[in-house]
C-alpha cells in the first residue's frame, strides 16, 4: 500500500516517548549501547546469530505480524500471538550526506525500532526505501522515492544498516524489505517501473546484507497487485514485473518474494483465474506459480502488506466522498471475517507462505494520520478483527487439509470431485425499481440463488457502488427457502440528489458458496439513476419540462408512486378534469348526487368531474350503450373517466376554461378539421392562443393538398400528459 512522506512509523519526539515507556517495563532487559557504526573501527562486534535462541512463532509453518506504527504497540501484537512487527526504514533520513548515518535522529529511529523489538521479544521486518538526495537519479532528483543513480550506494547503506540492527538485537530474528511496490511508478520517483533496474537493488544489497548480517532474511519484490487495473500509464502488471525481475536475473539475490495480496472488494476466497478482477487476495497464487516456472518454487513468499478496509460511515465517521477509497465498503464484522478467512486459505492451501502481515495494527491511533485518511480504516486494534485474529493465530481450526492434487487454481470443478461440486447459481434478481426522482428513496433489491451439491451458499451481499466511485457492501438476509436454494433479500436507501445532473448508482449482487472453496458468483450490475428533477423521466431538456414542472409545482398535476411522470402516456377524461380545475383555480364542487352515473360522490375525481361538468368543459355519454345501462329514476349519462382524451377534446376544454371568444374563421388552419366540424372552432381558438400545433402533411395517410398543403391535427388521437400539460398551462397563463 503506497503510503505518504510521514508513513507509518513515528516521528523522533513520538518514538522516544514511546520508547521511554516501553523501557520503563523492561528494566530486566539488556540494554546495548554501541558507541559507533559497527562497521567502523572500534564499534560494537556483531553477535553470531547462528548461537542465538530463536523466537518461538505462533504457527510452525507460517510466521504472522503487523505491521505497526506505534513502537509501544509492540507488546499487545506478541500479546496476541503475533511474532512479528513490521517498521519502515528511509535511506533518506538515516544517510542525509554520504557515509554519515544518523541512526538515533532521523525520523525512523533505526536504534529506537530495533531495541523495541527486543525488548518485546518480537521479530521485525525492515523495509528500506527512500533515497537521499546526494544518491539520487538526476531524472527524478525531486522526490525521495527515487532510485538511486548508484545502486552500490544503496547496497553499502543496507549493510550498514544490517549490521546496526543486529548489534541491538539478541534472539529476534529480523529480515529486509527492498524498496516498497517498486512495478508502481509512484513508487519508482514518477519513473515507469523497471525490473531489471530494481534486480540491480537486489544485486547491490543481498551480499551486503548478508555479510553483515548471515542470518537476515532479504526479501525481494514488495510487489503490489497491479493486475487490469492502471492508476497511470507507467504502473506495471505484477506478473509481468515478476518475469522481469526473473530475466534480469534476479533469483539469487532474494530468499523470499514479498507481496502485497490485497484483497480490495473481494472475498479472500475469490478464484484469481475465474474472478472478473485481478485485485484479489490470492493473486499470490498467480505469483508462486510464475515461481515455479522460473525454477524458483523452492522458495516462500511473504505476504508483507495484506488486508481490508473499513467504510468510515459504518463507524459514524462522516468523510468527505474525496476521502473514502473504493475498496472501503466494510464493517467491522465483515473485516474480522474475512481476514480470519484469508488466515485459514493460507493454512490449508498455501504450503509456499512463510510470513503474513496484516496492514495494519494501529494506523487509528497514529496522530499524523488525519481523521479520514484511508490507513486509519485497516487498523485492527480498537475493533473486532482484533480479538478474532487473536483467537484464530492462538487456537487454530485443527482440521485443514492441504489441497492434494493442484495447489493452483482451476477455472472449473475438478472432474474427480464426488459428487461433483459447483458453483452456486444466481437464478434471479430483482430491483423495485431502476429509477428515482430527485428525492431518493428505498430501493429493495431481492435475489434468487441455488447451490445443490455440498457446498451450500454461505452468504448473498450486494456491492454498491456511489456516484463518485467509492463503495459500500451489503448484507443480504435469507427471507425465503434454504441455503441450498433460496431468495435473499435487502434493502438500499438512495440519497436524495441536490446536484445539477442525474447521478447513477451501480448495485452488484453476488453469492458465495461454503468454505471450501468460497466461489463468489456475481450477477450482472446494475445501474439505478437517481434524477436531480421532480420526475425522473422528465429530465431538464425534455420538449414538456417546463410545463409539466410549473403545474406540478402549482399542485395541478402529480405523479406517479414511484417518482415517475410517465409523460408519454395517455391522458384520461377525469385526470385532464383534475388538471385542468386545479390549474385555472376553480372552486371545487361536491354535490350530494352525482352528474354522472360512473362517478359516484366519494371517488377520486368525483369533485374535479362535477366543477368541469358545472362550467360545461365537459359532456357525458347517454346511457344505454353497451355496459353503461340506463339507471332509473334519472337514468344519468356516463362519463367514462378512464378513457383517454383526445386532442380536439382537450382544444375544447382548455378553451372554455380560459373563457376565450370562439373565432370561426373562414379558412381552416388544418386540413383535417374543416369549417364546421365539431370542435372546429374550439382548435381555431386555441391555435389563435398559440397553445397547440399540428403535423406537416406528407405523412402516412395525411398527403399534402394544394394549394396550401395545411398541417393536420389528427383530432381523434389521443392526448398525451405531456401535451396537455403544454395546452393547460400555456392556456392557463395567457
Amino acid at each position: 500500500m503506497t503510503q505518504p512522506r510521514k508513513k507509518i512509523f513515528l516521528s523522533f519526539a513520538l518514538l522516544c516517548a514511546a520508547l521511554l515507556s516501553a523501557l520503563s517495563t523492561a528494566q530486566a532487559t539488556p540494554q546495548s549501547s554501541p558507541s559507533a557504526d559497527p562497521k567502523l573501527p572500534g564499534a560494537t562486534p556483531i553477535p553470531d546469530a547462528s548461537a542465538q535462541p530463536k523466537v518461538n512463532e505462533p504457527d510452525g509453518v507460517i510466521k504472522y505480524g503487523f505491521l505497526t506504527s506505534l513502537i509501544s504497540n509492540n507488546a499487545n501484537v506478541k500479546n496476541m500471538g503475533f511474532g512479528w512487527v513490521s517498521y519502515g526504514i528511509f535511506w533518506s533520513d538515516e544517510e542525509p550526506a554520504q557515509g554519515q548515518y544518523s541512526w538515533l535522529s532521523g525520523a525512523n529511529n533505526v536504534d529506537n525500532i530495533a531495541d523495541g523489538a527486543r525488548n518485546a521479544n518480537v521479530n521485525i521486518l525492515i523495509r528500506i526505501s527512500r533515497t537521499p538526495a546526494w544518491a539520487r537519479d538526476p531524472a527524478c532528483s525531486g522526490l525521495d522515492t527515487c532510485p538511486p543513480s548508484n545502486a552500490a550506494n544503496f547496497g553499502t547503506f543496507a549493510g550498514a544498516l544490517a549490521a546496526r540492527v543486529r548489534s541491538h538485537l539478541s534472539g529476534q530474528q529480523v529480515a529486509y524489505e527492498i524498496w516498497n511496490e517498486p512495478n508502481t511508478d509512484f513508487e519508482w520517483g514518477g519513473l515507469c517501473p523497471d525490473p531489471a533496474r530494481y534486480t540491480g537493488l537486489l544485486r547491490a544489497v543481498y551480499p551486503q546484507i548478508k555479510a553483515a548480517d548471515p542470518s537476515a532474511t532479504v526479501v525481494g519484490g514488495a510487489l503490489t497487485t497491479v493486475a487490469e487495473v492502471r492508476l497511470t500509464s507507467c504502473h506495471m502488471d505484477d506478473l509481468i514485473f515478476l518475469q522481469g525481475m526473473y530475466n534480469a536475473g534476479a533469483a539469487p539475490y532474494f530468499d523470499v518474494l514479498g507481496d502485497h495480496p490485497y484483497g480490495y472488494i473481494s472475498a479472500p476466497e475469490a478464484d484469481p483465474i475465474t474472478s472478473q478482477s485481478g485485485l484479489l487476495f490470492r493473486r499470490a497464487e498467480r505469483h508462486h506459480a510464475y515461481m515455479v516456472s522460473n525454477g524458483d518454487g523452492s522458495k516462500q513468499i511473504w505476504a508483507t502488506e495484506m488486508g481490508w478496509a473499513i467504510n468510515p460511515a459504518t463507524e459514524g465517521y462522516n468523510c468527505p466522498s474525496g476521502d473514502v477509497q473504493w475498496y472501503q465498503i466494510f464493517n467491522q464484522q465483515q473485516q474480522a471475517d474475512y481476514l480470519v478467512r484469508a488466515y485459514q486459505w493460507a493454512k490449508s492451501y498455501w504450503p509456499w507462505m512463510g510470513a503474513m502481515f496484516t496492514w495494519n495494527f494501529d494506523f487509528d491511533e497514529a496522530p499524523w494520520y488525519a481523521q479520514c485518511n484511508s490507513f486509519r480504516f485497516f487498523a485492527v486494534k480498537n475493533r473486532l478483527a482484533k480479538s478474532a485474529l487473536q483467537s484464530w493465530v492462538q487456537n487454530p481450526p485443527p482440521t485443514y487439509t492441504p489441497i492434494p492434487t493442484t495447489p493452483q487454481p482451476t477455472a472449473t470443478p475438478s472432474p474427480t470431485s464426488t459428487p461433483a461440486d459447483s458453483p452456486p447459481v444466481i437464478s434471479a434478481v430483482r430491483y423495485s425499481q431502476l429509477n428515482f426522482n430527485r428525492d431518493g428513496g428505498p430501493l429493495s433489491i431481492d435475489l434468487d440463488a441455488y447451490d445443490q451439491d455440498t457446498t451450500p451458499i454461505d452468504s448473498a451481499q450486494v456491492q454498491v457502488t456511489y456516484p463518485n466511485s467509492t463503495t459500500q457492501l451489503l448484507t443480504m438476509t435469507l427471507v425465503a427457502g434454504t441455503v441450498y436454494s433460496g431468495t435473499w433479500h435487502t434493502q438500499f436507501t438512495l440519497p436524495a440528489n441536490s446536484g445539477s445532473g442525474p447521478v447513477t448508482y451501480g448495485m452488484k449482487p453476488y453469492v458465495v458458496e461454503a468454505f471450501p472453496p468460497r466461489r463468489t458468483v456475481f450477477a450482472p450490475n446494475q445501474p439505478i439513476l437517481v434524477a436531480n428533477t421532480r420526475f425522473w423521466d422528465v429530465p431538464q431538456g425534455y420538449w414538456a419540462y417546463n410545463y409539466i414542472d410549473a403545474l406540478a409545482t402549482e399542485g395541478a398535476i402529480g405523479g406517479y408512486s414511484d417518482g415517475s411522470f410517465q409523460p408519454g402516456n395517455n391522458a384520461t377524461r377525469a385526470q385532464l378534469s383534475k388538471i385542468v380545475v386545479l390549474a385555472f383555480d376553480m372552486p371545487l364542487l361536491n354535490p350530494p348526487t352525482a352528474t354522472f352515473q360512473d362517478v359516484q360522490p366519494g371517488s377520486t375525481f368525483y369533485q374535479y368531474v362535477e366543477t368541469a361538468a358545472a362550467r360545461n368543459l365537459v359532456n357525458g355519454y347517454p346511457c344505454g350503450g353497451t355496459g353503461e345501462p340506463c339507471v332509473p329514476p334519472g337514468n344519468k349519462p356516463y362519463f367514462r373517466p378512464g378513457n383517454s382524451i383526445t386532442r380536439a377534446q382537450i382544444a375544447k376544454i382548455v378553451t372554455v376554461a380560459a373563457g376565450w371568444t370562439l373565432i370561426n374563421p373562414l379558412t381552416a388552419h388544418f386540413q383535417d378539421v374543416p369549417r364546421g366540424s365539431t370542435f372546429y372552432q374550439y382548435v381555431e381558438t386555441a391555435v389563435a392562443y398559440n397553445i397547440l400545433a399540428g403535423y406537416p402533411c406528407g405523412g402516412a395517410s395525411e398527403p399534402c393538398i394544394p394549394p396550401n398543403n395545411n398541417p393536420y391535427f389528427r383530432p381523434n388521437a389521443n392526448a398525451t400528459r405531456a401535451q396537455i400539460s403544454k395546452m393547460v398551462y400555456l392556456a392557463s397563463t395567457r
